[in-house]
């Protein structure tokens, strides 16, 4: 254990008292000798710390310290007071300034607070409006997308279209048509037909032992494929080629399906067909033909299923945009010629010549092929 070091060295202090009295007294500025000099008895006042040494063999050193120790102490006893006081004083303003500054916070997170409840509630409302305006929205497209989707026929109610469809599409009519695809569809190995309706496309197909299959929303139209021994799936177009595999059919087929999507709708699905068919992937679209005032006009509008008429020169742009390199437009169905324009009664000269072209743009313009067909390959 260390010995407690002396906060006065009082030996020090008394030896060079005495040489300065000594340094008088040679001097000649008294002649008393201070160490004779009796001083009272002093009882300390205070308890003095045990590590502070005051006694000494001598009597006036240690009568000496005791007046040092009791001066000594007296001054560091004020000063204690005064630096207990100004401590004080201290952590009173400190604590003051401590409840000031909680007061202040506490008033600030309650305004915070109040501003944060008030802009949530507010946040709230708006997004209660906006999921209220979403679902209507979302009601509203779905409604559009049952409208438009592949089969979507108007399948019940005043006008059954399976009915329709025989009407003005009779199956006997619609396989002739589709016999021109024999030779692109020969060999292909997994086919399907969006919007297959009565499925003439699908039962050539079997004949020419392709792999192949249906969609179609229409009930009726299912139930007459599946009566033929087709394979068929009761289902959207789009919402089938957005849960096909990639690659799991190499052709895509619709016939007369897209005049009946919205844009947003039939895009998609041209979208859909660039990513889901295999490498060397072949998508034949075929709708009534707008350049042509009897296909894309009149006969359009028998059908009230019929959204709009599709433009093969954007048909054909949106095939490019998906990533087919290579699209083809075909004109389809031409119209008779005892239904078209008659020729100008025979004759010669510039007059008859000028009459006959004027009458060949004008059966172009009002009866020209009423379908074309539209080939994409990737």
């Amino acid at each position: 254990m260390t010995e407690p070091q002396q906060i006065i060295d009082v030996d020090r202090l008394v030896e060079d008292l005495r040489v300065r009295v000594a340094a008088g007294r040679r001097d000649g500025d008294y002649d008393w000798d201070l160490s004779r000099v009796p001083l009272p008895a002093i009882a300390p006042a205070v308890m003095v710390r045990p590590d502070v040494g005051v006694e000494s063999s001598k009597p006036l050193v240690g009568r000496i310290k005791w007046v040092l120790l009791r001066l000594l102490w007296r001054t560091f006893e004020d000063l204690a007071r005064q630096t207990n006081a100004a401590v004080r004083s201290a952590r009173a303003e400190a604590a003051e300034e401590v409840t000031r500054l909680r007061d202040e916070t506490a008033d600030e997170i309650g305004r915070l607070r109040t501003e944060t409840e008030e802009e949530s509630s507010h946040l709230r409302q708006r997004t209660a409006a906006a999921d209220e305006r979403l679902a209507r929205l979302e009601q509203r497209l779905a409604e559009l997308e049952t409208d438009g989707a592949a089969g979507s026929h108007l399948p019940t109610g005043p006008m059954a279209y399976a009915a329709f469809e025989d009407r003005y599409r009779p199956e006997a009519q619609v396989r002739e048509r589709q016999a021109i695809y024999r030779d692109a569809l020969a060999g292909r190995r997994r086919v399907v037909d969006l919007g297959c309706g009565r499925g003439e496309l699908l039962e050539l197909l079997r004949e020419l032992g392709v792999s192949a299959y249906g969609i179609d929303v229409d009930a009726d139209f299912v139930a007459q494929a599946r009566a033929k021994g087709l394979e068929i799936v009761q289902q959207e177009a789009v919402t089938h080629l957005e849960a096909l595999e990639p690659g799991a059919v190499d052709t895509i087929v619709a016939s007369h399906l897209i005049e009946h999507l919205p844009p947003t709708t039939f895009f998609r699905l041209i979208e859909l067909a660039g990513t889901k068919l295999a490498p060397d992937g072949l998508m034949i679209l075929e709708t009534p033909n707008p350049t042509s005032v009897l296909g894309g006009s009149v006969n359009f509008h028998r059908d009230p299923t019929h959204v709009h008429p599709i433009h093969p020169d954007t048909l054909a742009f949106l095939c490019e945009q998906a990533g087919f390199s290579n699209v083809e437009v075909r004109p389809l169905v031409p119209v008779p010629t005892d239904q078209r324009l008659p020729v100008t009664a025979p004759g010669e000269g510039e007059l008859a010549a000028h009459v006959d072209a004027v009458v060949g743009q004008l059966n172009e313009f009002l009866y020209g092929n009423l379908d074309y067909a539209l080939f994409a390959r990737k």
